[in-house]
């Protein structure tokens, strides 16, 4: 197997010459993410200490060594910017879905 791009935005520190495919088709990112929610309605002081600890850990060095081990990489975002991101992959990949043919 021969590696030809990364669908990360950015390199990867990994591979450092591993190009991504946006250095070919600008603006091109497809990554898999993972985001902790909760229930709408919960007490802003509980999400601002999930915030805060989530930051903790995923800033660690170690937490950092561990998913590099296994070809992976973190981006600590606080509540308001999760929901951004994941609005903004709604927006995104909803066309994309739309137009796969369900039986």
């Amino acid at each position: 197997m021969k590696l030809i791009a990364v669908a990360a935005a950015q390199r990867l520190p990994q591979f450092p010459d591993l190009p991504t495919v946006a250095e070919t088709i600008p603006g091109f990112s497809a990554t898999g993410w993972q985001v902790l929610v909760a229930p709408p309605g919960t007490p802003a002081e509980i999400v601002e200490k999930i915030d805060a600890d989530l930051a903790k850990v995923v800033s660690d060095p170690e937490f950092q060594k561990l998913l590099a081990n296994v070809g992976s990489y973190s981006h600590a975002m606080n509540a308001k910017e999760a929901l951004a991101f994941v609005e903004e992959q709604q927006a995104t990949w909803l066309p994309v879905l739309e137009k796969i043919p369900v039986k």
